[in-house]
């Protein structure tokens, strides 16, 4: 039996939104999350939901955001059980 083993890190990149964006009126509480993992067969998870990753490793996710301030939490991983994790501070006025 062959046992290989993965220690190649998956790397998360979030294109889109900044940190520390700032969204205002009620057009703006839903947002879209953009980004890509360097391994196109890893699980991303934003703040609890799974997102659905392309075969080239990119994704967009929707998210609302509640008034005041957002922490986005996401996390990628591999089967091998790689991590990266970016946490994203966003505000959001009515």
């Amino acid at each position: 039996k062959i046992v290989l083993v993965d220690k190649e890190p998956v790397k998360l990149s979030i294109t889109s939104p900044k940190e520390g964006t700032e969204y205002f009126g009620k057009n703006s509480q839903s947002i879209e999350l953009i980004g890509k993992v360097s391994k196109a067969n890893s699980q991303v998870i934003a703040n609890g939901s799974f997102v659905d990753v392309n075969s080239d490793g990119t994704f967009t996710h929707r998210l609302q955001l509640n008034n005041g301030e957002n922490i986005i939490k996401i996390v990628a991983s591999d089967k091998a059980g790689n991590l990266d994790e970016i946490t994203l501070k966003l505000n959001y006025t009515p």
